[in-house]
């Protein structure tokens, strides 16, 4: 039996932040005043979030400390402001934005949408080095089956990827340079990451590995990968 280092996060046990039935937020680690001495998010990640904003609601946020803040639409698509003078972006299905922050910086996102409801997962990542900036990676997961596609890296600090995959399909994610600690999410789906059973939502935490494998046990699973130094 896999004895690795892991820690199992089920989506049902996620902290949650809501203002009326305008914006909810589920957070699988401590963010905001959702506080759980089990919940401490690992080595530069500082918060993993998956958020709603109802038709036509906006939710301002404010960089604690130079981050990198990652977005990534799963239902609909968002609006991203910058308090810096930079454009708005637009940011659909399909998309992630990575938004360089100093500390102290707001930004604002917004749902364009007058009726409808929007999702989309919400990560903060500290940076020791501060650049500043804003990059958008579109992706097209029908092109890249049963793989994983590198969406965004930073040098020592983290790799995110996400991959599509068929049921029984089979994977086997190798962590190279730096990163030993991987934290995987499955947006979709069910997959058995290292003998363990992952539903939607779900997270785990691997630890000072170099190697695991997962299957996809539902056809059109998705699946995302935070690998961490």
């Amino acid at each position: 039996m896999d004895r690795s280092p892991a820690t199992i996060y089920l989506a049902e046990q996620r902290g949650i932040t809501q203002a009326d039935q305008s914006y909810r937020s589920w957070h699988t680690f401590n963010y905001g005043d959702y506080q759980n001495p089990h919940r401490e998010a690992p080595g530069a990640l500082r918060a993993f979030n998956e958020d709603t904003l109802a038709g036509g609601q906006r939710m301002v946020h404010q960089a604690a400390e130079a981050a990198d803040i990652m977005l990534l639409p799963l239902v609909g698509g968002i609006t991203v402001e910058l308090y810096s003078g930079k454009p708005r972006r637009y940011v659909e299905a399909g998309t992630l934005l990575v938004v360089n922050l100093s500390e102290g910086e707001k930004y604002t996102v917004e749902n364009p949408f007058e009726a409808d409801l929007v999702s989309y997962l919400h990560v903060v990542v500290s940076r020791a080095i501060f650049k500043t900036g804003l990059e958008l990676h579109t992706f097209d997961l029908r092109q890249h089956s049963n793989g994983m596609l590198k969406l965004a890296e930073l040098d020592n600090g983290y790799q995110f990827l996400i991959g599509k995959f068929d049921g029984r399909a089979e994977y086997s994610q190798i962590l190279d340079g730096p990163f030993k600690n991987s934290f995987i999410f499955i947006i979709d789906g069910v997959f058995e990451v290292q003998n363990r059973l992952l539903h939607a939502r779900d997270g785990l935490l691997l630890t000072q590995m170099q190697e695991f494998d997962f299957e996809a046990l539902a056809h059109n699973s998705i699946i995302l990968l935070l690998n961490l130094s």
